[in-house]
């Protein structure tokens, strides 16, 4: 008969709960036998079946114990640097019998010494993990409403977006690791000239928010700022950097709620402005090149572009079958396209041709190497002169 390693098994004195086993005798740690279905008949698969002799000298052939235990720290409900100071060693372990699998930054609701209180989940292991201390149960999840109402009770936007790093925090290093908290409000202040946006705490400048964010927000902070409104704040989080000792990030919405954000702090009546020219990728260019190579030897010296036409047709098979596509053209040659698969800045080109108001747009070629390509360049159309 062979005696088994310390593990976790269904308590021989008291199938409702488990016992720990610490490869000699019963010891007195229990868990709660507290399972769902689902987890009750997984822990009762067949397995290796071991005999041995209990305390009254009776044969017992115990069930082998196969809990999930997540190891969690408590924490203010909510916070988004709960596992900053995380360690494995020093964290309370709790039996996970919910139906959802367990994930690392879930928060649930487990008992501690004063009831029911919020921690965060840091590990995922077993009991033998957890030493064979006694362990209680994880009562339930936190749903995403209970979260999003504690950001809300401290004043911070909803914690779904994207951490974007300011950039040019070298010369600020004095105010973020003097007069920062890891957890602060910056402003996002739009200057005068050009499209810059700086990141401001308690009205010092810190850095410059990364251009492509910026671009857009730009003329929405101006505007708000003409109109008298407060500024922007949103959430910044200070953290140690590699080549500075301390950077700053800022939680900007996600891509998919980043424009939608921008429309909701935009001044009543405000209309975005757009750009008097964009760039606009053309595509296909290898399925063109005799084309490119004619067009490049008549035109390819010029530095202002030369101005092309675009058809408007639909895909006609594959995967965008039947979306639009313009095949750009140039002496009534074909030599680039504008497709579904590639939809960089053509969609508005595509708006205005069907309100009937194109604008102009402008190419130039190159020739590398053997290859040809081309530059393009959208001017938007215009409104007549004394009209808004």
């Amino acid at each position: 008969m062979r005696i088994p390693g310390p593990q976790w098994f269904v308590d021989p004195y008291n199938s409702a709960q488990w016992r720990w086993w610490d490869g000699v005798q019963w010891t007195g740690h229990c868990a709660p036998r507290e399972m769902t279905p689902a987890n009750q008949a997984r822990a009762q698969e067949p397995g290796e079946r071991t005999s041995f002799v209990n305390r009254d000298k009776t044969v017992f052939q115990p069930e082998k114990a196969t809990l999930t235990v997540v190891f969690v720290a408590f924490r203010q409900l909510g916070r988004s640097d709960a596992l900053d100071s995380f360690t494995r060693a020093g964290a309370y372990a709790y039996v996970w019998h919910l139906t959802e699998q367990p994930q690392i930054g879930q928060w649930v609701m487990v008992p501690g010494y004063d009831g029911l209180q919020p921690a965060v989940v840091g590990a995922i292991g077993t009991p033998a993990d957890a030493q064979g201390i006694t362990l209680k149960a994880v009562s339930s999840l936190v749903s995403q409403s209970e979260l999003n109402k504690a950001a809300a009770e401290r004043g911070e936007p909803l914690d779904d977006g994207e951490w974007l790093n300011i950039t040019g925090v070298g010369d600020y290093q004095k105010v973020l690791a003097g007069r920062l908290p890891r957890h602060v409000q910056v402003e996002l202040f739009p200057w005068d000239r050009g499209t810059s946006v700086t990141a401001r705490v308690d009205g010092r400048r810190v850095g410059e928010l990364p251009p492509g964010v910026a671009d857009r927000l730009h003329p929405v902070l101006h505007a708000r700022r003409e109109a008298g409104m407060p500024p922007v704040m949103v959430l910044g989080q200070a953290r140690r950097g590699n080549y500075v000792a301390v950077y700053l990030a800022v939680n900007i919405p996600n891509r998919d709620k980043f424009t939608g954000w921008i429309s909701s702090i935009a001044p009543e009546g405000f209309t975005q402005p757009r750009p008097k020219e964009e760039r606009a990728s053309l595509h296909a260019l290898n399925k063109y090149q005799d084309a490119l190579a004619l067009l490049f030897e008549k035109y390819g010296s010029r530095t202002r572009g030369v101005e092309a036409s675009i058809t408007w047709t639909t895909t006609p098979s594959g995967k965008y079958a039947g979306h639009p596509m313009g095949l750009v053209c140039l002496d009534g040659t074909t030599f680039a396209e504008l497709n579904a698969a590639h939809p960089d800045n053509w969609q508005a080109i595509y708006d205005d041709h069907q309100a009937g108001m194109p604008g102009r747009l402008l190419v130039n070629f190159w020739q590398d190497k053997g290859k040809y390509g081309t530059f393009a360049a959208y001017r938007t159309p215009q409104p007549p002169n004394g009209q808004p």
